[in-house]
């Protein structure tokens, strides 16, 4: 058998990688139409990052097929055109796109969309700290309940650059159109004015683990004093009524103070009047609460006080305010 020359050692070599590289293209381009062609992909099951991460005893015994069948597990494709949710929802027109995990991994991608109103995409970020009381000078985060392993949710309120109208020839309605990318544990999309809106989008994102790093030693508090008669915002408040204060109505005397205690993960308000009403938050109104925050009010003439929560108007309470016994 006669040496091959150099010259013709490497053009055999460049033949068997062309070969090798067009299977390859063809396989992946196969699975990859298969994805396109299920129109949505989300998976909690183990995903390719867990593969990577734990090494290659994860993959043992498995073939081509099914190693990239696990590959393809830690995609999120989706399309579609929905609605807000209405006018029972009051302010908030929010549509959820990506749930938030529960296992605490996050979503990293890009929406693309197009709305008949102004809308806001909400990236949702872990909060870590919802048993902690912090210092006020620190300042508040828009917090809710839901995020992964009990803690709260801090959305990122992202509003984007819609631009000024499209020049056309013909009649065209007004549009609102972006592509946002995020990184988060899910991810909403709407406003909180009460604007029912129309959106069609596309989403592709891929799950990663996540590493915390929560450390919020230096804004760690302690409870603030109860300068009154205390009033309780109950836990799960948000979807009562008449009961979500607690007493509720509240009696003093002239002259006295209330302290309001937001013993809910949820924001709250305390605000004078009625939802709706000219006069709603002219004699008194706390403002933002986050959990644990306090508000204090003094009421120096006798009558009746109707207030009600701004973010859940469905949230009400009376304060009774009698003559001074002495």
């Amino acid at each position: 058998m006669g040496t091959l020359k150099p010259g013709i050692l490497a053009v055999a070599v460049a033949i068997a990688l062309v070969g090798s590289i067009i299977y390859s293209g063809y396989f992946l381009g196969a699975s990859a139409s298969n994805l396109g062609n299920s129109g949505k992909v989300t998976s909690n099951a183990t995903d390719a990052t867990d593969l990577a991460s734990d090494g290659p005893e994860r993959t043992t015994g498995l073939n081509a097929a099914e190693a990239l069948d696990n590959a393809t597990r830690r995609l999120v494709v989706q399309q579609g055109t929905l609605s807000s949710p209405g006018p029972d929802a009051g302010p908030f027109q929010i549509i959820d796109i990506l749930p938030a995990r529960e296992d605490g991994r996050v979503y990293q991608g890009t929406i693309t969309f197009t709305a008949t109103k102004p809308v806001i995409v909400a990236p949702l970020l872990r909060y870590g700290v919802a048993e902690e009381l912090l210092k006020s000078e620190f300042g508040d985060l828009f917090v809710f309940p839901g995020g992964p392993q009990g803690s709260l949710i801090a959305p990122a309120l992202i509003t984007p650059n819609y631009g000024g109208d499209v020049n056309s020839d013909i009649p065209m309605p007004r549009t609102y159109s972006a592509s946002v990318p995020f990184t988060a544990n899910g991810l909403s999309i709407g406003n909180l004015e009460g604007e029912q809106f129309l959106i069609t989008y596309s989403l592709h994102a891929t799950i990663f683990r996540s590493q915390l790093t929560d450390d919020v030693q230096s804004a760690v508090g302690q409870p603030e004093e109860v300068n009154g008669t205390k009033v309780s915002i109950v836990n799960g408040s948000a979807l009562l009524d008449d009961t979500a204060y607690d007493p509720n109505p509240v009696t003093i005397e002239a002259g006295q103070n209330v302290t309001w205690v937001n013993d809910d993960l949820d924001p709250h308000t305390v605000t004078s009047g009625a939802f709706g009403t000219e006069e709603a938050g002219e004699q008194f109104n706390s403002g933002y609460m986050g959990p644990h925050r306090t508000f204090t009010q003094m009421f120096e003439e006798e009558g009746e006080f109707e207030y009600y929560c701004e973010i859940h108007p469905n949230m009400v309470g009376t304060v009774v305010v009698e003559a001074d016994a002495q």
